[in-house]
């Protein structure tokens, strides 16, 4: 190798081609899009499925806790972190999807959204719970009693699939569930205003709905009396308690029908439930191509912001023919007749709805 002369070093151009002798390669950041001003109102809410007020309001309650404690190495902003978790649930893509979408490269992306996702999900406690107080369970039993007149309701409690990826290994196959592919099996109890009122979220996809709400602590929470005569509604894949009523299999009479009727219609507040959650974060209904110690503080992300939503008053967004299918496609149906029944339980309930008829 020749020497290098300092000499001959005349004028900057020289000097300057010597320092890129030393100099690696300089790295090459992609350019990075804030998209709070890029995007009109309704473009935001397309791609991001909340308007810029509602992200603005949960942006305040996490930035502390993803906030980069520097700005060294163009670390990404807390705004950037958050706009881009949001993005994935809005798509369900692959990472490096929406990587470009924000500049980020792909292993980037799958740190933020677990950082972000464990943010959120730390909110559970402020947005997810039964009732706070009596005056709170009265509205909510009002609220529940105004869909169809079934009385001292607080609830709908069911189980909705949450379609995953393979995880591999000799335990893959517990999370397949009747219809064939890989899923959480996670329960919620749901209002009449569709908010989440308590989750689940750690069964595989073949587990039934009555093992998971048996080995749930809203279970041990009811028996000991702790919302005193409130009531739960759910479908045949319950076993009936005194704070849990399910339909008769085999009504005879006009206020056995009638019973029926109205529980059913009241515990549908689930289903509707479901349907809106899934399509204001389609990444619920299309599939988590994410490791699975990741995917629980997901879900429980979107079901925190889902109750957000819900308390802004946020618009439902829509979803193509092929989400809405596979929104559909993720309501199961439990019927275990050969469970015993407390046929007891339903007997206040019936009696209420003959003097009902009584009246008429």
């Amino acid at each position: 190798m020749d020497l290098i002369d300092f000499d001959d070093l005349t004028d900057d151009e020289d000097f300057l081609d010597l320092i890129a002798l030393f100099l690696k390669e300089k790295k090459v950041f992609r350019p990075r899009v804030t998209h709070f001003l890029r995007w009109s109102d309704e473009e935001f809410f397309d791609r991001f499925r909340l308007s810029k007020e509602t992200v603005q309001f949960i942006l305040n309650l996490i930035k502390p806790a993803i906030s980069n404690l520097t700005n060294r190495n163009h670390g990404v902003n807390a705004e950037l972190m958050l706009l881009t978790t949001l993005r994935y649930y809005a798509t369900g893509s692959f990472l490096n999807v929406c990587g470009d979408f924000s500049g980020l490269h792909k292993s980037t992306v799958s740190r933020i959204i677990n950082k972000v996702s464990r943010a959120i999900a730390s909110l559970k406690n402020n947005y997810i719970y039964m009732v706070k107080d009596e005056d709170e369970e009265r509205r909510v039993k009002r609220r529940m009693f105004g869909i169809s007149g079934f009385p001292n309701c607080i609830g709908a409690i069911n189980c909705t699939h949450i379609r995953l990826q393979s995880s591999g290994g000799d335990q893959s196959q517990i999370f397949r569930n009747r219809r064939g592919f890989f899923s959480l099996n996670v329960q919620t109890i749901s209002d009449a205003d569709l908010k989440i009122r308590n989750i689940v979220v750690r069964w595989p996809g073949s587990t039934d709905d009555a093992t998971i709400f048996h080995n749930s602590n809203i279970k041990t929470r009811f028996e000991s009396g702790e919302f005193r005569r409130s009531v739960l509604v759910g479908d045949e894949g319950y076993i009936l308690k005194n704070y849990l009523l399910t339909p008769l299999k085999n009504p005879k009479i006009e206020c056995e029908y009638e019973f029926n009727e109205c529980l059913i219609q009241t515990w549908k507040v689930a289903g509707r439930c479901y349907r809106v959650w899934k399509r204001r974060f389609p990444v619920l209904a299309k599939g988590l191509r994410i490791k699975l110690s990741s995917v629980e503080a997901i879900v429980v992300a979107t079901a925190v912001l889902h109750n957000i939503a819900c308390n802004m008053n946020e618009k439902v967004p829509e979803v193509d023919a092929n989400t809405a299918l596979k929104i559909e496609q993720q309501q199961f149906h439990y019927d275990i007749a050969e469970y015993s029944e407390n046929k007891t339980a339903r007997e206040p309930f019936i009696s209420y709805f003959q003097r009902a008829l009584d009246t008429i």
